[in-house]
């Protein structure tokens, strides 16, 4: 999470796409969470939940 966490502080989309792609099958709505979160641009909402693991 740190690596995502990093990508949304330097506003990274395309990093924050490549780290998604590797979270594990088991962690999918999490995936899927920042997914959306990334769609809407709200970078913020995945420092915050970066910042919680």
């Amino acid at each position: 999470m740190t690596k995502l966490n990093q990508a949304a502080i330097a506003v990274d989309a395309e990093a924050i796409e490549n780290l998604i792609v590797q979270i594990p099958n088991a962690h999918q709505y999490i995936a899927q969470a920042i997914s959306e979160m990334l769609a809407k641009y709200d970078f913020d909402a995945i420092i915050e939940l970066t910042e919680l693991f």
